[in-house]
C-alpha cells in the first residue's frame, strides 16, 4: 500500500517535472525562431521521460527494504494472539521505521530533483542561446553584392560591357 503510494507520488513528480522542462524548452525555442524540425528534435522523448522518472524513483532505494520489513511484520501481526508481544513490538518498530524511511526519500526525491533541474536548466539555456547558421546567408548574400557591384560599375560606364550583356541590351531596347 505505501510503496504503490510512493510509486504514484514519484510518477507524478517525474509527469510535472518532464512537463514543465518541456514547457522551458518549448518557450526558449520560440524565443530563438528555431524552426519545428529543431524543436522536435529538442523535446524531451519517451525515452529521456523514462530515465528521469526512473532516476527520481532511485530516491526511494531505502524505502523498499523498510516497507518489505513492514509488510511481513504486518503479517505475522495479523496472524499473532494476544499473548505475541514481541510480534506487536516488532510491528512498531518496523511502522516506525517505514515512517523515517519514507521522510527520508522525500527529502532525497526533493534533492534529487533540483539535480535534474540544474541539469536541465544547462541544457534549457543552451536551447535558448542557439542561433540560426549565418553561412547559408553569405553564401547568397556574397556573390549576389559581386555580382550587383559589378553589374553597377558596367551599366556605370566604369568597365567595359562584355559582349553578351549588350547584346542583351540591344535586345531588350527599341
Amino acid at each position: 500500500m505505501w510503496l504503490d503510494a510512493w510509486e504514484e507520488a514519484v510518477g507524478a513528480v517525474a509527469r510535472t517535472f518532464v512537463a514543465e522542462i518541456d514547457a522551458r524548452l518549448e518557450r526558449e525555442a520560440a524565443a530563438a525562431r528555431m524552426p519545428e524540425r529543431i524543436r522536435r528534435e529538442a523535446r524531451l522523448d519517451d525515452a529521456e521521460s523514462g530515465a528521469v522518472a526512473a532516476r527520481l524513483g532511485s530516491a526511494g532505494a531505502r524505502l523498499v527494504p523498510a516497507l518489505d520489513r513492514f509488510e511481513r511484520a504486518a503479517l505475522q501481526l495479523a496472524t499473532a494472539t494476544a499473548r505475541d508481544r514481541a510480534v506487536l513490538a516488532e510491528w512498531q518498530e518496523a511502522l516506525a521505521t517505514a515512517g523515517r524511511r519514507l521522510e527520508a526519500a522525500w527529502l532525497a526525491l526533493e534533492d534529487q530533483v533540483e539535480r535534474e533541474l540544474a541539469h536541465w536548466q544547462g541544457i534549457v539555456a543552451r536551447t535558448g542561446a542557439w542561433r540560426r547558421s549565418l553561412w547559408p546567408v553569405v553564401a547568397v548574400a556574397l556573390p549576389a553584392l559581386c555580382l550587383a557591384g559589378w553589374l553597377g560599375l558596367v551599366l556605370g560606364g566604369y568597365l567595359p560591357a562584355p559582349d553578351w550583356l549588350v547584346a542583351v541590351w540591344n535586345a531588350v531596347t527599341p
